[in-house]
């Protein structure tokens, strides 16, 4: 089993920019043997920040082992070409470490801050990733879609990774994680602010329709909000504050601000679930959707997961403007007393 760390540069309103703790957690992240972080990206909001992709060139520039993931490009939201390029730069840059993860979008006020109509997310998200594919697979290609147009071309630089990068779709709704799966592509699968009983059966759902790819099985990897602490009281002492705000923070991000939860008649799951996560409890949030106590409490919860065919759990610490070192203690512990036992 793989363990990863996701890093959301959350900032509430009137707080400094945290990219020198971001910089820390990765390195922290790389000295524990982490095997990968993910760094997250949205627009026009406290609750993260934009362009992970140059912050990961940065981080490439400081790191040496660790995988770079990016989590995730909004394909609808970029031309495909530019993502291409970017990413293929970014692999040369870091020695062959990136990992792309790709998704169409859950955020209203990106889409309408670019002037992009969200109903039709999927269907460009769809078009972006055949031009992304061709892009980086064949020597020259053109393409004539509803979205993009692009004249017979040659794109480089080619990745250093052969035939390119690994590349992540996620999947979180029914429907999108069978589209996930029916791809061939590897899998961030489940929303972390469902009951671990959801998460079994959304990860059921992706291992029964996910086929085999060129290169053998796809991977599935789960993203969990993860704080651990010395014991359970004192996890969820330190952890309440920000697992509130940010449950509530990324509710009303998903939701948007439109009194019927500005989210197109596509995003039906997405508006229930942003509803529910928005009004979350914390005894819910600690007790039945996250990863949260002792070393003990927590690795029975992530025993779970690999039984139910988790091949990488992504360990999210940095949740909520989560103070930087308690964010790196949870980190450390995590490594030092749960990833051991998994470590066979």
């Amino acid at each position: 089993m793989l363990f990863s760390t996701m890093i959301v540069q959350t900032t509430p309103a009137g707080s400094p920019e945290r990219y020198d703790e971001i910089i820390e957690q990765v390195l922290l992240a790389e000295r524990l043997g982490y095997d990968r972080v993910w760094l997250t990206s949205h627009h026009f909001t406290s609750f993260s920040r934009p362009s992970s992709l140059l912050t990961l060139a940065h981080v490439a520039a400081k790191t040496q082992r660790i995988r770079l993931g990016v989590g995730v490009a909004v394909l609808p939201l970029e031309h495909p070409l530019r993502v291409a390029e970017d990413v293929a730069v970014l692999d040369h840059l870091s020695g062959g470490r990136v990992d792309l993860g790709v998704g169409r979008g859950i955020q209203p006020e990106a889409f309408h801050g670019f002037n992009i109509p969200m109903e039709e997310s999927t269907e460009r998200y769809a078009e972006a990733l055949e031009i992304l594919r061709h892009a980086w697979i064949e020597d020259r290609f053109s393409h004539t879609g509803t979205y993009w147009q692009v004249p017979e071309l040659s794109v480089l630089p080619r990745p250093l990774q052969q035939p390119h990068p690994p590349i992540w779709q996620v999947g979180v709704s029914p429907d999108s994680i069978e589209r996930a799966a029916r791809s061939g592509l590897n899998g961030l699968i489940g929303t972390y602010m469902n009951t671990l009983d959801e998460v079994r059966q959304d990860l059921e759902l992706w291992r029964g329709k996910s086929r085999i790819g060129g290169s053998g099985r796809s991977l599935l990897a789960h993203n969990e909000l993860v704080y651990v602490a010395e014991t359970d009281n004192q996890a969820e002492r330190e952890a309440r504050p920000s697992g509130l705000w940010y449950s509530r923070s990324a509710g009303s991000t998903w939701r948007g601000d439109d009194a019927d939860g500005g989210l197109p008649d596509t995003y039906d799951f997405w508006r229930a679930l942003s509803r529910r996560t928005a009004s979350l409890e914390w005894p819910d949030l600690f007790e039945n959707r996250s990863l949260m106590g002792s070393p003990a409490t927590v690795a029975a919860k992530v025993d779970q997961l690999r039984s139910w065919g988790v091949d990488e759990l992504i360990v999210f610490s940095s949740f909520g403007g989560m103070p930087h070192e308690q964010t790196c203690a949870s980190l450390r512990l995590f490594a030092e007393r749960v990833i051991p036992e998994f470590r066979s």
